[in-house]
């Protein structure tokens, strides 16, 4: 492999669990602590599984006959469960208001 390759596995890692995050902390008011911490986590474990489940690693590097994840970028299916996971766990646990008990946003 060569560096440019290693270059693109990293940026679609960090943005697979990172900009999901970033996003809904500035444009979306009910983005709980436990939804950016479920979204990144879900970003970056799909991104990682992915990423070995590639043909150029999963072929080329463990040696089997056919890859298990075809397609090449793996941002295509990491990115919407990060969104998806960060939007359904704060939409399912919303954070309270330590005075008051209300929930916030």
């Amino acid at each position: 492999m060569n560096v440019s390759i290693l270059a693109v596995f990293a940026l679609s890692i960090s943005a697979s669990a990172m900009f999901p995050i970033l996003l809904l902390s500035l444009y979306w008011k009910p983005l709980a602590t436990w939804g950016a911490i479920a979204g990144g986590s879900a970003g970056l474990l799909s991104a990682v599984a992915a990423l070995v489940l590639r043909p150029d690693i999963w072929v080329t590097v463990l040696g089997h006959t056919s890859a298990a994840f075809p397609a090449q970028y793996l941002t295509i299916l990491a990115m919407p469960l990060a969104f998806g996971s960060a939007i359904l766990i704060s939409l399912l646990r919303p954070e309270r208001c330590p005075a008051t008990g209300a929930r916030s946003g």
